[in-house]
């Protein structure tokens, strides 16, 4: 990722951290949301699609997470709460559906490396179907904070088998994570 001096310091923290053992800035280690754009790119679960005029939900299964974009003709509002999936509004453009995404936490990664974004993060994407069984997304990040350039990513999705359904998710039943988010190490008392 072609980040600015700052985020780059703070990527390369991290992959020494990893490197040396140590538990790096993944909120998802701890139960966590991934936050957007992480969600969209970076999990290999399904994801439900169910839309009507004023928007589409996106279910993923990883972690049970939910995703409105409101197509009803709304303003985003720059001024509103920071979420981990941030708001999205879109429109359609014939059969691509557009989308922009503000409103983003900055202690979530832009994707499975740890890679930092600042709260500035505007993600936006294109999603279109390029046959029957196959969506796909393409996400232009943009943050003037931690990004020197925009940063274009894709993902394709197909559709699954009939009834196939999304399933509870429960990190906390197999939290792998051995060290805390205080960095003390997590003790098991029986």
């Amino acid at each position: 990722m072609p980040l600015t001096p700052d985020y780059a310091a703070i990527f390369k923290q991290r992959t020494d951290d990893r490197a040396a053992g140590k538990v790096t800035a993944d909120p998802t280690a701890n139960c966590l949301p991934g936050g957007m754009p992480h969600m969209m790119t970076n999990s290999p679960f399904p994801m439900e699609i169910m839309m009507n005029e004023r928007q589409v939900n996106l279910f993923r299964e990883y972690q049970e997470q939910t995703r409105r974009i409101f197509t009803d003709g709304r303003k985003l509002n720059p001024d509103g709460d920071l979420t981990y999936n941030g708001a999205s509004v879109g429109h359609w453009e014939g059969n691509v559906l557009m989308v922009t995404t503000i409103g983003l936490r900055g202690d979530t990664n832009l994707d499975a490396a740890a890679t930092p974004h600042s709260d500035k993060l505007i993600v936006y994407e294109r999603f279109w179907l390029s046959d029957d069984n196959t969506l796909n997304d393409e996400l232009t990040l943009v943050d003037p904070k931690a990004l020197l350039k925009p940063v274009i990513e894709s993902r394709s999705w197909v559709r699954g088998k009939p009834g196939l359904s999304i399933l509870p998710y429960m990190c906390t039943e197999n939290n792998r994570n051995p060290i805390g988010a205080n960095g003390q190490t997590s003790l098991i008392l029986k």
